[in-house]
């Protein structure tokens, strides 16, 4: 592993690398198989790594939680191969307070509040699944405008689902991955 080095400006503050451990898992459990099996799906909860083909040499299908679906409910899916497809969403974890309002995790730098952007889900395929975990989290923070912009310009491929339901994709997702809706999935 190459050095790493981290300084604070001032006591009391502390770096919480929570966000993307599970993208960091993920990649060193494929560095660990790629090579060693002809193909293999990595699931850590939002973080799948998919590593080759199926036996039979198609890609495999990933699904995309529905995020007002009940858990496991898919809104759609896509097919790949060595990639990893991570989503972040404010739907998954949280509480309603007293005021009625739902407090999701994915929290504002700035302010420590839980972001108030129109997307509420933010799904990111790259090889490297830590990236991954970043970006859907900045995604969701930025918001669909910004968040869409800044992939495109990076060369990355993602949906985005706003909070009206609509869905956002990045140029070509839809035909490079097979995109479509759960519906159209199972009557095809």
């Amino acid at each position: 592993f190459a050095a790493l080095h981290l300084q604070l400006d001032s006591l009391g503050k502390t770096c919480h690398l929570g966000g993307i451990a599970k993208g960091y898992i993920a990649d060193q459990v494929a560095a660990l198989l790629r090579g060693r099996v002809f193909g293999a799906i990595i699931s850590l909860g939002g973080n799948t790594y998919v590593i080759g083909d199926k036996p039979d040499g198609s890609r495999n299908t990933i699904g995309v939680q529905d995020p007002w679906g009940e858990n496991g409910a898919l809104e759609g899916v896509l097919s790949t191969k060595n990639i990893s497809v991570v989503t972040s969403g404010t739907y998954e974890r949280g509480f309603t307070g007293d005021d009625g309002v739902w407090y999701h995790h994915i929290l504002v730098p700035e302010t420590g509040l839980p972001a108030r952007s129109d997307l509420v889900s933010a799904t990111i395929l790259t090889p490297s699944s830590m990236t991954a975990d970043a970006l859907a989290t900045a995604c969701i923070v930025m918001g669909s405008e910004k968040a869409i912009q800044m992939l495109e310009a990076n060369g990355l491929d993602a949906l985005l689902i706003r909070e009206d339901g609509q869905l956002v994709y990045t140029q070509g997702f839809v035909e490079k991955y097979d995109y479509m809706s759960y519906e159209d999935f199972v009557n095809r």
